[in-house]
């Protein structure tokens, strides 16, 4: 299966970031607009692809990885470290 997906790390804490929220956006005319949002799994992948081989095509893409909610999910603000 092929198409595009990410992997998402944790440096904070070593390991997966799981349940990491990732929103994927297209820009158009009149801006960036939602294509897809995923979570994480336990290894820090995506079970679904945010596009498909098929799917793929030239033009301006955006992820959003929504740390400050997944840090805090965590027990920390996002300006703290352990």
């Amino acid at each position: 299966m092929s198409g595009l997906s990410t992997h998402a790390l944790d440096l904070v804490f070593g390991g997966p970031a799981a349940r990491l929220r990732i929103d994927f956006l297209r820009k158009s005319d009149s801006g960036f607009v939602p294509v897809k949002t995923l979570h994480t799994n336990a290894e820090g992948r995506t079970d679904e692809l945010f596009l498909t081989a098929a799917e793929m095509a030239i033009g301006k893409y955006q992820f959003v990885f929504h740390m400050g909610d997944y840090f805090r999910g965590r027990g920390l603000q996002p300006d703290e470290r352990p």
